[in-house]
């Protein structure tokens, strides 16, 4: 268990840390050297006791305090591995490009459970980092005031991103922290279909898909299917999806587009063709089969499931919310006029379940959901959360739609009414945070 402690300051000496003789003990430390580190800083001291602190109390040389860039007024974790103490956790939020834009940021999300976490918690732009230096320029949270203030550290230990960057940063942050960056992978949607249509526990949920490198892979496709779903490669909120639908020997593509429904026919296939090659000149596609999961008539249903990894680094279903699409729309996100429903409350309205049979099926979506996250972690990308895209059929079998990893769009949660599940994303991801960090919670 990691002693938990306030710094205090003294100028009496150097490069040495002070100790009760009981906490230097419990510690397993000896008067001898050590290496503290505090984030990406680290300084060798002489470790001595001292009978003026308390059992909650070390106290470091000014000069101690000033290179590794230590608050005084935060409550910290120390922990000892061989030669090293580890001071933090040290726990940084990559939130957003500009330091104009981190300072419209509510951060008070991140520090719901700081007595769990403890140590500095630093919010962070792009604009704020001094490559030169391995400083940041970011906000900390102070939890006597409980207010974010402004500080230039060092780097922290670990961090978490919650927004999109260029290829140059995410290489730069992921060898610079190569185990300790995480939300940070990208796989697009057929990479992802492969990897997961391996597992033979998963295969049976997963649409049947295919990779379409001309338009008339799409032809081909629908052979066999008289509905398909034409998606980016790597889209994101149901943006750039098209629903082809067979009927009567013609084809019709359904999408939308500007909040609008629309709707175009095919006389002839050779304008189909045309019409996919203009826009697989710009983007790659996959298709995909169009599932029945029009529960309630005119409407397309789904769920989105909050998986996030704890303060072990094991999954974690969180919470569900229900995404009910607007009339004859093709996809139900809100970005396309999409609703949200409390998840639990739309599968049994939707399927007309007990609270029985609800728990059930909710169990076996949440199982579903964590064996797709535990399979992609063989890839160790180190993703510490997904909205997992899921549907049940009029049949009530399970389909998994998408491993949503970029950037999961957690106020689905809050703007459903589920605030309680919404604070629990973020709390359960600075836990692993803190992980990551060295420093471990109890549950």
């Amino acid at each position: 268990m990691n002693q938990v402690v306030k710094i205090k300051s003294t100028e009496n000496a150097q490069t040495t840390l002070y100790a009760h003789p009981k906490v230097v003990a419990t510690l397993g430390l000896r008067t001898k050297k050590y290496r503290v580190k505090f984030g990406s800083q680290s300084i060798e001291v002489d470790v001595l006791p001292s009978l003026t602190l308390t059992l909650n109390e070390i106290e470091f040389s000014q000069d101690v305090i000033q290179i590794l860039r230590l608050p005084l007024f935060l409550e910290y974790e120390i922990r000892v591995n061989d030669a090293k103490i580890l001071i933090g956790p040290f726990i940084g939020i990559l939130v957003a490009k500009s330091q104009k834009s981190l300072k419209a940021i509510n951060l008070n999300s991140f520090s719901y459970l700081y007595k769990e976490i403890r140590g500095m918690i630093l919010a962070f732009s792009l604009q704020g980092i001094d490559r030169k230096s391995n400083t940041i320029k970011g906000l900390i949270y102070n939890p006597q005031k409980k207010t974010w203030e402004e500080r230039r550290v060092s780097y922290p230990s670990s961090f978490m991103k919650l927004i999109t960057i260029s290829k140059k940063w995410n290489h730069y942050f992921q060898t610079t922290f190569p185990k300790q960056f995480f939300n940070s992978a990208s796989i697009n949607k057929w990479k992802m279909y492969n990897l997961l249509q391996s597992n033979r526990e998963l295969k049976p949920h997963l649409p049947l898909t295919s990779y379409i490198r001309t338009p008339q892979d799409i032809l081909d496709f629908m052979e066999n299917n008289e509905k398909a779903y034409v998606k980016p490669i790597s889209g994101l909120k149901g943006v750039g999806i098209y629903r082809v639908v067979k009927e009567n020997g013609h084809y019709v593509i359904q999408f939308r587009n500007e909040d609008k429904n629309h709707k175009l026919f095919f006389s002839s296939v050779n304008d189909l063709l045309n019409y996919f090659k203009k826009k697989m000149k710009k983007k790659k596609y996959i298709i995909q089969q169009a599932l029945n999961i029009e529960v309630q008539d005119g409407h397309v249903i789904d769920f989105r499931i909050a998986l996030v990894k704890d303060y072990i680094g094991h999954w974690r279903d969180v919470g569900i919310v229900g995404k009910r699409s607007a009339y004859r729309s093709i996809v139900s996100n809100r970005a396309s006029g999409g609703t949200l429903k409390q998840g639990d409350h739309l599968l049994g309205d939707a399927f007309e379940l007990s609270k029985e049979k609800v728990k059930i099926l909710r169990d076996k979506l949440s199982q579903v959901a964590i064996t797709a996250a535990r399979e992609i972690d063989k890839l160790s990308l180190n993703i510490g959360r997904y909205g997992v895209d899921i549907a049940v059929d009029k049949h009530q079998h399970v389909w998994l739609l998408e491993m949503n990893h970029r950037m999961p769009d957690d106020y689905l949660f809050y703007d459903s009414g589920q605030k309680d599940v919404f604070y629990k994303i973020r709390a359960t991801n600075m836990l692993y945070a803190k992980y990551l960090a060295g420093f471990h919670s109890l549950p």
